[in-house]
């Protein structure tokens, strides 16, 4: 762990030898012709969107995705000069600073393409197809209007994506499959409207351990960046071939130390009534920083190489771990997320409440400092 010369309550670290590494295993899968672009929106899955961009910048990526245009800004004015895709809605009002700030945006449906037609300036774009997601993208039978558009109105559509709904789980590769014959299909049909030289891309991390026919002319990799695999199978048949490392481990102190007696009851709400003699530390970290108020009586820490509960109510700044039987002393360093023994790993804290690694990554509060170790 870093050692921490300022007073900081609690802190991220981002490891990247481990991007470094994670980043050149995921390159070794590709084609030689395919591109890599780095999806770093919503702060970079939590990691911390203008640092890691600036360090992937440097290790080769080719391009970044991002889901806003003052996302794609931000990178810009950090110095970023490869192309950045806006897969999210961009608005008219929007228009003009894509252009300026030299972002693709995303034109996801006809109504899109219609407004854009309205406007003074129109930035470059590439559209999105529905291929059987069904949330996001142009239905595959209005792809002749939509080419009519485009070519009749001379519009500056410089690409064509799609996404995969089961692309994560390896089980599922004849929904993918269904879902990469109809992006050919539409590939194929841009084609006979004199639409060339776009380019086409499908893959996120997921598919990349499939078929190499799925990663088309580029691919958009964000999870297998961070080192979270896309399924828990994906991670037993490939981790010892691919070792994808987590980059991330997020940690805090131990702010207080207390011995409560048998029958005593914690936190708000009483929800916890103690069975026995019980040393209860405080970490001055709650839902406010991205805790999640679930890992009520489920959530784990790593202190001085031991694991520990944490039982109570999650609060906005605090939550109680049981060290009953820990030796640690006030101001011990404590993980809250990481590799180091007896620490979760995104994957365990995700199952814990249900969900999925990324939405632990990306609830942890922006304003907590990143350091790049």
């Amino acid at each position: 762990m870093h050692t921490i010369k300022e007073d900081l309550k609690t802190w991220i670290e981002i490891d990247t030898v481990a991007l470094q590494n994670n980043y050149e295993r995921l390159r070794s899968l590709l084609l030689p012709q395919t591109l890599l672009w780095a999806v770093v929106k919503a702060n970079a899955y939590g990691h911390g969107i203008i640092a890691l961009s600036t360090i992937l910048d440097r290790f080769g990526v080719q391009g970044f995705c991002v889901d806003s245009v003052i996302e794609g800004i931000k990178l810009r004015e950090s110095g970023i000069t490869k192309p950045i895709l806006v897969m999210g809605p961009t608005l008219p009002p929007l228009f003009r600073r894509a252009r300026s700030y030299n972002l693709v945006i995303t034109l996801p449906s006809i109504a899109a393409l219609r407004i854009a037609l309205t406007q003074v300036v129109i930035p470059s774009f590439h559209i999105k197809v529905d291929t059987g997601m069904h949330r996001q993208g142009i239905m595959p039978a209005q792809l002749s209007m939509a080419f009519q558009l485009i070519r009749k109105n001379n519009l500056p559509l410089r690409g064509m994506y799609t996404h995969f709904a089961e692309g994560n789980d390896l089980s599922k590769q004849q929904s993918v499959e269904q879902q990469f014959q109809s992006f050919q299909r539409a590939k194929r049909l841009a084609f006979r409207y004199d639409l060339h030289n776009l380019c086409f891309h499908a893959a996120a991390t997921g598919v990349l351990f499939m078929d190499p026919r799925y990663q088309c002319d580029a691919v958009r990799i964000g999870k297998g960046l961070y080192g979270l695999w896309p399924s828990e199978s994906t991670r037993r048949r490939f981790s010892k071939t691919i070792p994808l490392a987590p980059i991330l481990s997020w940690h805090s102190l131990i702010s207080d130390i207390t011995t409560f007696s048998k029958g005593s009851s914690l936190g708000y709400g009483h929800l916890v009534k103690l069975r026995k003699k019980t040393t209860v530390a405080l970490i001055p970290v709650g839902f406010w920083h991205g805790y999640d108020r679930g890992l009520i009586h489920r959530g784990l820490v790593g202190i001085n190489g031991q694991r520990a509960n944490v039982i109570g109510a999650v609060s906005m700044n605090i939550i109680m771990i049981d060290v009953t039987g820990i030796a640690c002393k006030l101001g011990d360093p404590v993980t809250l997320l990481g590799t180091t023994h007896g620490a979760p790993s995104a994957r365990q804290l995700a199952t814990c409440i249900q969900t999925i690694q990324t939405e632990i990554t990306t609830r942890i509060n922006p304003l907590i400092k990143r350091i790049y170790v």
